[in-house]
């Protein structure tokens, strides 16, 4: 605000000084109530009374992970008043406070935990656990407080080759304290610890010990793909029309004379477009629907209406994408998919070669995502690719070198919760307690083959056999996994083959 040189802005010292005093004395960073899998990445919150609270709302609680995000400078930097049992995760985080660097009141009661994070400040506790859940540190850092690194007065904590930076008391355990470990951590002098906690189930040894480390900082950031050309073609000045029975031949005029240009965007304009062929995408072209952000089949938009290859399982993918060319701000639509008597179809995309990406791209009712499998993939970025994937979702391998995939959503409310005007049968009884009974049984989400260097972000799905699946295909992968969820799903994580050097996961759930 003070940078903004909007009207009004506190530019004066005195009012700047009023406004951080203000922030420090009233303001809320972050308020989190009810949130199913809340993900954070790379969150900063600076001078605020509290820097983030999670609390219950109307209607529940939370379960959240945050990766390499600061809560720096606060009066109480992360205030922890309830969580459902999914609980919290916290990877490569920061805490700086003046009264608490992370405070878990009596009405906590569940879990947290940390992993190479860091508290410090000027609190009389750097952490403050009150209530009777767990608290657990592995590889973190105290690194200042007045009286206690960490002080419980009840509930468990546990405490891995973690780093105590000062001298003083480093642990106080009050009587209601229920169990305690801490196993190989240092300390600057000799460890001070005090435990009145008589009755507790205490594990205490400073024998050197290593706890596996992880690579708890923000990964390489995926390109930002664009067509060859700043040329524009709009697939109407080629004969296509939401009013038109089929515009396959249309859209493939505009995405030729693209291709022949030498690449460009090939525009869609908001409207339901109908085909019954296929279509191929020319190297260096992007076809390119209304939407620049995420979204849902309820905002429908630039719509690609598919009812080619009704019951071919193995038939011609929708959209087939030339190397170096991509896909986005599309929604497609398959209008004559019945979710009460599903009926298999060919995959929606399919990639052709190396350096092509999806972004913003929902595939609604898709009985098959997108393959990146079949051919090489080298260098694809995938990212928001979301659905109601009723078979396989996004399958990807043959990747030499780095590859991205970040913020797909596969849940089935993408096939049911629906804009008007996408054309679907009318239903009786629970269908989407059937889609998703049929999605525990046979979805394939998120599966990874040869892959050299996989990163694999921020994503999450409802409904699966198997969540995310890492396969043989000639060798497996190499990835990195930041900030994963799989939620109902029969088979979470599948683990058949990985490459050397392996797939790590972090703040998974």
């Amino acid at each position: 605000w003070e940078r903004s040189a909007l009207p009004g802005a506190p530019t004066a010292a005195a009012d700047r000084q009023a406004l951080r005093d203000f922030l420090l004395r009233e303001g809320t960073g972050v308020d989190m109530g009810r949130s199913d899998w809340e993900y954070l990445w790379g969150v900063h919150v600076s001078g605020y009374g509290t820097g983030m609270v999670i609390r219950p709302g109307e209607k529940g609680t939370a379960n959240a992970v945050m990766f390499a995000s600061e809560l720096l400078d606060c009066a109480t930097a992360l205030r922890l008043v309830g969580l459902n049992g999914v609980g919290l995760s916290a990877t490569g985080c920061t805490f700086t406070a003046a009264d608490a660097a992370v405070q878990a009141p009596a009405s906590f009661s569940t879990v947290s935990q940390f992993n190479t994070c860091s508290f410090g400040g000027t609190s009389r506790a750097a952490v403050l656990l009150e209530g009777r859940g767990t608290l657990t540190f592995q590889n973190c850092a105290f690194t200042g407080w007045r009286e206690s690194a960490l002080e419980a007065q009840a509930g468990t904590v546990s405490v891995l080759g973690s780093r105590f930076e000062q001298r003083g008391r480093d642990c106080l355990f009050g009587d209601n304290v229920r169990c305690v470990r801490m196993l190989g951590n240092r300390f600057v002098g000799e460890p001070v610890i005090e435990a009145a906690c008589v009755n507790a189930d205490v594990m205490i040894s400073h024998a050197p010990r290593e706890f596996a480390r992880c690579a708890a900082s923000l990964p390489p950031a995926a390109p930002t793909p664009v067509p060859r050309t700043r040329d524009l073609f709009d697939v109407t000045a080629f004969g296509a029309s939401p009013q038109e029975g089929d515009s396959t031949q249309a859209f493939q005029r505009a995405l030729d004379a693209a291709g022949k240009a030498g690449g460009g965007t090939v525009y869609v304009p908001a409207g339901n477009y109908r085909f019954a062929g296929a279509l191929t995408v020319p190297t260096g072209v992007e076809l390119r629907g209304i939407f620049d952000v995420p979204h849902h089949t309820v905002s429908a938009g630039s719509v690609l209406m598919c009812t080619a290859g009704r019951g071919e399982e193995d038939g011609t993918p929708f959209l087939q994408l030339e190397a170096g060319s991509g896909v986005r701000g599309i929604t497609v639509w398959y209008p004559e998919q019945n979710l009460a008597s599903i009926t298999p179809y060919p995959w929606a995309i399919r990639s052709l070669g190396p350096k092509c990406w999806l972004i913003d791209v929902c595939l609604g009712n898709a009985y098959q995502g997108a393959d990146f499998w079949t051919h090489p993939s080298d260098g694809h970025v995938i990212q928001y690719l979301a659905g109601g994937l009723l078979r396989r979702g996004l399958f990807v391998s043959k990747c030499d070198g780095d590859g991205w995939v970040e913020d797909v959503q596969f849940n089935p409310h993408y096939a049911a919760r629906l804009h008007a005007s996408l054309p679907a049968p009318k239903y009786e009884g629970d269908v989407f307690g059937g889609v998703i009974d049929h999605q525990r049984h046979f979805l394939e989400g998120l599966v990874f083959g040869r892959c050299t260097r996989e990163h694999l972000n921020r994503n999450f799905l409802y409904a699966a056999h198997d969540g995310i699946a890492f396969r043989d295909d000639r060798g497996g992968a190499n990835a990195i996994v930041i900030n994963h969820g799989t939620d109902t799903g029969s088979r979470a994580a599948v683990l058949e083959a990985s490459g050397d050097r392996g797939v790590d996961f972090l703040n998974a759930q």
